[in-house]
Formats: structure tokens, C-alpha cells, sequence
């Protein structure tokens, strides 16, 4: 692996791409917020609900998962 144990790439589509750091521990999904954050520079609670189609309580896992990470 070109960047070494650790670390993985996630693209992000027009050829950019997203180094997750800790691979395993991360989710999909929370890997999609993070996609979200870096298209739109921040996020809220209705951009992720709406651009992401989740509802209010599965929201609330992920976010729960991601600051108690």
C-alpha cells in the first residue's frame, strides 16, 4: 500500500480522494458525512438527512457512534 498500515484511501469522485486514517473503525457511513463536510464545507443534521435519505433515528446512531468515537 502506497501509504502503509493505517491508512486507506476513499474516492471521492473527480479524481479526489480522502485519507481515512483509522480504517476499520470508520464506517460507510460515517465516511459519507465526512464526504458531505467536504463538499459543503460543514454539515447539519438536514443537509445529512436529506442528501443521505436517512431517517431522524438512524441519524442519530451514526452522529452518536462519530462523537463517541
Amino acid at each position: 500500500k502506497v501509504l502503509g498500515n493505517g491508512f486507506e484511501l476513499v474516492p471521492l469522485g473527480g479524481g479526489r480522494f480522502l485519507v481515512q486514517s483509522v480504517p476499520g473503525e470508520l464506517s460507510m457511513d460515517h465516511s459519507r458525512v465526512l464526504q458531505l463536510a467536504e463538499d459543503a464545507a460543514y454539515v447539519t443534521k438536514e443537509l445529512i438527512m436529506d442528501k443521505l435519505r436517512w431517517v431522524n433515528l438512524y441519524f442519530e446512531k451514526v452522529i452518536y457512534d462519530f462523537i463517541n468515537y
